[in-house]
């Protein structure tokens, strides 16, 4: 399993919908995502994605160490020796 994470950031005076007070509508709003995939190609594309979009603030591709979403059986597609 493989991770892709990023951060995207708005400026507060493009988002009416806050309802913030006029002097903190200049504040950035950051708000984290991920996506998993079952290969590092697909993560791969889909990183490659989020680099062209303006909003995005960073982005980084993951594998998962250990998780209580998988069988502990089941080994990392990414070496972390």
């Amino acid at each position: 399993m493989i991770l892709v994470v990023w951060m995207e950031v708005e400026n507060r005076s493009q988002n009416i919908r806050l309802q913030v007070p006029i002097e903190e509508r200049e504040q950035p709003v950051y708000s984290d995502h991920f996506e998993a995939f079952e290969t590092y190609g697909e993560a791969l594309d889909r990183y490659s994605q989020l680099l062209n979009i303006e909003r995005v603030y960073s982005a980084s591709i993951a594998g998962v160490m250990r998780s209580t979403d998988y069988d502990s059986e089941q080994k990392s597609q990414v070496d972390v020796a």
